[in-house]
């Protein structure tokens, strides 16, 4: 199954800025303080950038003290891979990682003899790192080898044990990417397998392969049973919006998904990309008319009437088939305490 475009409005394949007042990038683009207290060791390879040696990188991770390009040269020189923490003041669990791991003895041990430098998402610096490693969730800690090749990631960070059994297998430095297709020539029905490769040919920008593997879990999970294609197409979606700042191809994907798969779990994302575009664009109504057009095609869709009503309720959207979808909800059974309230609000706009 592929996906149909309309020239005007589906995703293209650049990296010029779109919509950016539409992305709420909050993800990527906050205020950061990134302190610089530690206290520099000799120099080994140049002047301006050092590894800290302050009194936690004595148990802990030495990060470079410099920036990505400058850690990026230590590494080249030292012919040694080069681990790149990204993080964000705003990302709470970045601040957790840096307690529960970096600062401690097992960091140091996960690093091993690899260079280590942190990278702030929302460093205006840093816009030349973003433009080249995709980056969609904090934290990310990127493994390259000395010429700056991706050779493998781990985003997010839900627990220390949790992250070190993916980072040992990423410290490796084996690229993943020719047993993963290995892995699909031997079981090529496996959409989990189709969807691991995808993102690491996302994370690489390799978008042809990346569409190429989409195409193939809609395919292998065309009524997304499994969950597969809607994460295929989400993945996707957050690509274009944080990596080519396309919020036009990004809600068109997300716009797909919704009429693919209306009982998504991804449905408040795809409802909030999707308004969120049209509210730049000042075409709210148009907006209205579509997901009004879902629900209509759906009517016996208790998740998706519900998720739309609630929605546009919370963001001051009002009309008699949003209002409709209201009720709907209520009528099928197990619409949230106050769907009666929700329903006489929405009327409003009529």
């Amino acid at each position: 199954m592929k996906l149909r475009r309309d020239p005007a409005s589906g995703p293209r394949i650049h990296r010029y800025v779109l919509g950016f007042a539409a992305l709420g990038l909050t993800l990527m683009f906050g205020l950061s303080a990134c302190s610089s207290e530690e206290a520099a060791e000799e120099d080994t390879t140049q002047d301006s950038a050092e590894l800290s040696s302050d009194t936690e990188a004595a148990e802990g991770v030495a990060w470079v003290n410099g920036s990505f390009d400058e850690a990026l040269a230590m590494a080249r020189d030292a012919d040694k891979m080069l681990l790149v923490d990204v993080w964000s003041s705003h990302c709470a669990q970045c601040g957790i990682m840096d307690e529960e791991l970096w600062k401690t003895a097992d960091g140091a041990e996960l690093v091993g003899d690899a260079i280590a430098v942190k990278v702030p998402s929302d460093d205006p610096e840093s816009y030349t790192f973003r433009n080249t490693y995709p980056i969609t969730g904090l934290p990310t800690i990127l493994l390259l080898d000395s010429s700056g090749n991706e050779i493998d990631r781990v985003v997010g960070y839900v627990n220390r044990s949790q992250f070190l059994s993916e980072a040992y297998g990423m410290m490796t430095g084996v690229d993943p990417i020719p047993e993963l297709k290995a892995s699909i020539e031997a079981d090529p029905s496996n959409p989990a397998l189709c969807m691991t490769l995808m993102e690491k040919y996302l994370n690489r920008t390799n978008e042809t392969e990346a569409s190429r593997m989409k195409d193939r879990i809609l395919e292998l999970d065309p009524d997304n049973a499994g969950g597969h294609a809607e994460k295929a197409l989400r993945e996707m979606a957050r690509y274009y919006a944080f990596f080519h700042m396309d919020a036009a191809g990004s809600a068109y994907i997300y716009r797909s998904l919704v009429e693919l798969y209306p009982s998504a779990n991804s449905l408040n994302s795809a409802l909030k990309a999707t308004l969120n575009h049209s509210k730049s664009l000042g075409q709210v109504s148009e907006w209205t008319e579509w997901i009004c057009e879902q629900t209509k095609k759906n009517p016996e869709n208790s998740r998706l009437n519900t998720a739309v009503a609630l929605y546009a309720f919370r963001n001051g959207v009002k009309d008699a088939c949003l209002a409709e979808a209201a009720r709907q909800s209520l009528e099928l059974g197990g619409a949230p305490a106050g769907m009666d309230t929700v329903a006489v609000a929405l009327a409003g706009g009529s």
